[in-house]
Order: C-alpha cells, then structure tokens, then sequence
C-alpha cells in the first residue's frame, strides 16, 4: 500500500491550516469596512454599495489568492506523489524467486531455469564460488548421491556455459569467474576442494587456451561462503546453502536457490561492487597446477 512520506503530510496539513487563515484574515478586514461604513454614519444605499464591492473585491482577492497557492502547492504536492511513486515502482521492478531443489530430491529444477537463462546471455556471465577448507577434502563420497535428473541437469548447465563461452569468444571477458580459498590465493585447485565442478574447471581452462581473451578464472581469500551468478547485469542467482547434519563433516549443500531480474539494477550493483572487490584481490589461474 502506497504511504506518502512524512513531509508530504506536513504540506498536506499547512494547506489546509492557511486556506482557513486566509479566510480570517480577510474576514477581519471585511468587519473593519463595516465598522467604518457605521462610524462615518454613510446612509444605508450608499453604505450597502460600498459594503457590497467590498466584499465581492475581497472574495475576488481571495479566490484569486487560494486559487495560485492551491495550484503552485498541488503541482509539488502531485511532484512528490509521483516521485514516490516512481520509487516505489522501481523497487517492485526487482523480482525474485525462490526454488527449493535439494539434491537428494531434486527434479534439477535450480540448474535448469539458471541454464535457461545463460543461453540468452549475450554481455557477461560473472560467478563467485568457494572451495571448502582443505580439511575438508576427499568428503563428496561420503554424502548422499544426488538424483538422477539433477546430475542431468547439472550436466547440461555445464555444457551451456562452456557453450556460450565459444559463442562469445570475441567478446573481451565474457566469462569471469572467481573461486574462492580460505588460505588464500596460493591454496590448490583440487578435486577434494571444489568436488564435480573440477572438470568443468578443467574444460574452461581448455576454452581459455584457445580463446585467452573470452574470459578468465581466478583465486581469492574468501570474503563468502555463498556462490552467486550475475548474468548480463541484470540477472542474479544466489544459492541457499544448507548443512547436513548427519555427515562425518559440516558438509555444505545447495538447498535451493533465489533467482533474481533486477532491470533497474539496484541489487545488482551492490553484488558487482562485492565482486570487484574480491576480483582486486585475486589471481589469475591458468593451469590447475597453478
């Protein structure tokens, strides 16, 4: 429901204090003709004439007067209301969903609307990821086997994106993507640490030997546990990440995920302004030896 602001009710309320005032004023003024009209004892034809124009000037005057002040302060009242309209209808401009896809039930849901949305990209795919803590290796055998149709749908996901890259290959940058470390840059990429996607890894670094200027992959400290998707400056997906509880470790996994359209770009800057300070701090990693 649209609330106008504050201020715009104390305008409101000063508008409706001076039109009454004004009417007091010059309601004053009309009782001192009267008053005169008696003290110079006018006669009564006379007195009623010059009483009668006086009072259609002062009702002309204050017409005239609340007329210009209604319209000077109905033309900033309706300029807020539409300000705050505006502002209202670009925050409502921002829409999300939410897909809750947990792999041991999954349909593949997650990967499939993500995929939907990579295959009409055509400025930049931007992914912020993280590794789990070299502790923690070795774990992706140890969890519940995902289903069949969202090992399906991770795997077309995959082939979309390595896709798009060779679509795109002449755009400068089209793919970034940043993986984050506890232990910094200088920590490894293994298979122990970011589990399936290595291959993936594996083939974009393939793409990047032949196209070097499609994009990059890169190694940060980790500023957060959350991996998120910027797709042409406009789209967004966060996973949800959950524990399970019944794993030898705190194994993280997505739960679901929330899918974002920003055309006004208000949380999409914010989440840039994130990414490019993580990018400042990275490296660039061209082998999985690096």
């Amino acid at each position: 429901m649209f609330k106008p602001s504050k201020n715009l009710l104390k305008e409101k309320n000063r508008n409706q204090f001076l039109f009454p005032a004004s009417g007091v004023v010059f309601g004053i003024i009309l009782s001192q003709s009267v008053e005169k009209i008696i003290e110079y004892k006018i006669n009564t034809t006379t007195g009623m004439i010059i009483l009668g124009f006086t009072g259609l000037a002062i009702l002309i005057f204050i017409y005239i007067f609340m007329l210009n002040t209604n319209a000077k302060n109905r033309e900033k009242v309706i300029t807020k209301i539409n300000d705050e309209l505006s502002t209202i209808n670009r925050k409502l401009g921002l829409k999300v969903t939410f897909v809750h896809d947990p792999p041991q039930q999954s349909s593949g849901e997650v990967y499939r609307r993500v995929r939907e949305i990579i295959e009409k990209a055509q400025e930049s795919i931007k992914i912020l990821s993280y590794a789990r803590p070299e502790k923690l290796e070795e774990i992706e055998q140890k969890v519940k086997s995902a289903t069949k149709a969202y090992e399906k749908e991770r795997q077309l996901y995959y082939d979309t994106l390595l896709k798009k890259i060779e679509e795109n290959k002449d755009k400068k940058f089209f793919y970034r993507r940043i993986i984050q470390f506890p232990e910094g840059i200088d920590a490894k990429i293994t298979k122990g640490r970011i589990g399936r996607r290595f291959e993936h890894i594996e083939k974009i670094l393939d793409l990047f030997k032949k196209y070097p200027e499609a994009g990059c992959l890169k190694k940060a400290p980790c500023y957060s546990e959350e991996t998120f998707i910027i797709i042409d400056g406009r789209y967004i997906i966060t996973s949800f990440n959950a524990i399970d509880p019944e794993s030898e470790f705190t194994h993280r996994y997505m739960e679901g995920a929330l899918i974002f359209d920003d055309p006004y770009k208000e949380y999409v800057i914010y989440l840039q302004d994130f990414f490019d300070k993580v990018n400042e701090n990275s490296v660039i990693t061209k082998s999985l030896l690096d």
